[in-house]
């Protein structure tokens, strides 16, 4: 007896709870279903019947749904409709129920993606790698959207067929647990299907937990990721490297780089880096407050000069830095972009000296170039020794002449009793000229530093 029997009746067998209805309603179905999981309601059979499976799974979820089920309707709970969900082998949306229903120690959303995670597992639950956004109509047309359809996590696609948008939740899921433990976030990013965006997201979360360096290249660190091979760990430092490259952090990404055996990467992007804060960084930014307007030429460094000094000081560190790392373990320190990255820093110490008015070691660091003549017979050696540099650094160039030039004339005041001195002085500024003249000519040079030296040295014979 269904409904019809009297309840007062003794003995009576009637459904007193909606676990006893659902039974009774598929033991009388006879339902002819094509066993295609997560068909849509109401769909023909292979004999072109209707399934009476998926009508009962219309029935359920849609005609009386949450609203009848769910907590706040009489008797009802969250978990009870999950349970009619899953008895009526609607596995996709139970999923995306209890998914639905929040996080925290009340929600459900972490028990949503575990009996999602196991039925995913054993082959039981259809899922999708499209994000949610790309969920369309289909069986949602025929009356409002559910409760889980709302909630992202179920993705209807035009046949009206369900799926679980998978990958988003475990995704979301391993966010939120981030702050409590990494690791276990991490695994459960690497869940993730398909292996690109398992790794996208698990690179993702160790930038957003700023502990990249910590895991992946630091003492210890390889301990978070004990569940991965060699060659896993390897892929995942090159892809955060790739986030951090492309956000600017060209330090870290140097780090990585070189942790995922890069080392040329790592090199060429220290140097990018370096050059591209010394070519940033107005003429202030090298000025220091003892010699600020002095003899230097340099001007009063305001709150822009201070940042950009900063950032080539930063540079300027993790560049050495990487640099002695190569040198210790015998990486690639004497290839092109190791040399590239030397030149650079000498570059910068020219530069800082200039700033400090330390005349001799300006033109001592400007040496290491190998491109500033000491003698009219060295110019077209020097021209030749540009050419060969990359633009990373020839870009700097005209601005390490300028203070060489600075350098020269300051020690030519300073020399005003010592002719010989203040001649030679002289014909190495002269060369220096016409190397500037030279470089600028056949390589294209912005010409500000350059008219900076023919001023200077003019001052030389005043």
């Amino acid at each position: 007896t269904l409904a019809a029997a009297d309840p007062r009746a003794a003995g009576r067998r009637t459904l007193t709870c909606a676990e006893d209805y659902l039974w009774s309603k598929l033991s009388i179905a006879a339902a002819v279903h094509d066993g295609a999981r997560g068909a849509p309601a109401g769909a023909s059979s292979s004999t072109g019947t209707k399934g009476a499976l998926p009508d009962l799974q219309h029935l359920l979820a849609h005609t009386y749904g949450a609203k009848h089920f769910a907590a706040g309707a009489p008797g009802g709970s969250d978990l009870l409709f999950a349970c009619v969900l899953v008895a009526s082998l609607q596995l996709e949306r139970a999923v995306a129920f209890l998914c639905s229903r929040g996080s925290g120690a009340n929600g459900l959303r972490s028990d949503g993606l575990h009996l999602g995670l196991a039925l995913w597992a054993n082959g039981l639950l259809a899922t999708t790698p499209d994000h949610p956004s790309a969920q369309s109509g289909g069986e949602g047309s025929r009356g409002s959207a559910s409760l889980e359809e709302e909630s992202g996590a179920l993705v209807v696609e035009p046949s009206g067929c369900v799926a679980v948008a998978l990958p988003a939740l475990i995704e979301a899921h391993a966010t939120g647990v981030m702050a409590d433990s990494l690791p276990a976030a991490l695994r459960y990013a690497w869940l993730i299907v398909p292996e690109d965006r398992r790794g996208a997201v698990a690179a993702h979360l160790l930038v957003r937990s700023r502990k990249h360096l910590d895991v992946l290249v630091r003492p210890g660190g390889s301990a978070h990721l004990d569940f991965l091979s060699g060659l896993a760990r390897t892929s995942l430092a090159l892809k955060v490297a790739d986030i951090l490259e492309r956000g600017g952090e060209a330090k870290d990404a140097a780090q990585l780089l070189l942790a995922a055996d890069e080392p040329t990467r790592a090199l060429s992007l220290s140097a990018d880096d370096l050059s591209d804060a010394l070519h940033a960084a107005p003429d202030s930014a090298f000025a220091t407050s003892q010699f600020e307007g002095n003899h230097n030429g340099l001007p009063r460094a305001g709150p822009a000069g201070r940042a950009s000094s900063e950032a080539v000081k930063e540079a300027s560190q993790a560049s050495q830095a990487l640099l002695d790392t190569c040198a210790t373990h015998g990486i690639a320190h004497t290839s092109p972009e190791a040399r590239t990255l030397a030149a650079l820093l000498a570059a910068a110490r020219c530069l800082s000296e200039a700033g400090r008015g330390q005349h001799e070691a300006t033109l001592a660091a400007a040496d290491q170039l190998g491109i500033v003549p000491h003698h009219a017979a060295d110019t077209d050696a020097c021209t030749r020794r540009f050419g060969a540099l990359r633009p990373q650094v020839q870009r700097i160039v005209p601005r390490v002449l300028a203070r060489v030039m600075s350098a020269l004339q300051a020690l030519h005041a300073g020399a005003h009793n010592n002719g010989p001195e203040r001649q030679r002085l002289e014909a190495r500024a002269d060369a220096v000229l016409t190397v500037a003249g030279l470089v600028g000519a056949q390589h294209r040079l912005p010409g500000p530093d350059n008219y900076r030296l023919v001023s200077v040295r003019a001052q030389m014979n005043s």
